[in-house]
């Protein structure tokens, strides 16, 4: 059973709008904008502040902990991630918070998987192509957050 209370949903609200223009904008020029990005983390920190207080401690430690794994993904994987999808996952975190954000980003790279394996055999795109990660950022931790709030964690 999904329990939402009016203040969890502001937040989810206020995320996925976030998250769409995210979407849009990464999937139109492969580019997160920053002043998304702040304004995002800004508006959603303010959120936990005055709304949902308890789940404060968490959501801090969903960003700083989401922001440590991008930055060693995009490390590791040479520069291939960009600096947009780094930021954004301190946005993802702030919203969904520990551990909800590592099932997202689990979620995420399961859609991105069924992404590539549809337009590698589908489009006959070779393999390799730069794709954008944002839109399976944010339906990743949407979609977790979602899943969480239904069993109740």
């Amino acid at each position: 059973m999904l329990f939402l209370s009016w203040q969890e949903a502001v937040v989810l609200g206020t995320f996925l709008v976030f998250a769409l223009a995210v979407s849009v904008a990464d999937a139109r020029k492969m580019l997160i904008p920053d002043v998304l990005n702040a304004t995002a983390f800004a508006a959603l920190l303010l959120l936990r502040i005055f709304l949902t207080r308890s789940r404060l401690a968490l959501c801090l430690l969903g960003a700083a902990a989401s922001v440590l794994l991008f930055l060693a993904v995009r490390f590791a994987s040479k520069g291939r991630m960009g600096w947009g999808d780094v930021k954004f996952s301190a946005v993802c975190g702030i919203f969904a918070g520990h551990p909800s954000v590592f099932a997202g980003y689990a979620a995420s790279c399961l859609f991105a998987a069924v992404f590539v394996l549809f337009r590698f055999v589908f489009c006959k795109e070779k393999a390799g192509k730069p794709f954008p990660f944002g839109p399976f950022m944010a339906s990743g931790c949407a979609a977790a957050y979602i899943v969480m709030l239904c069993i109740g964690r």
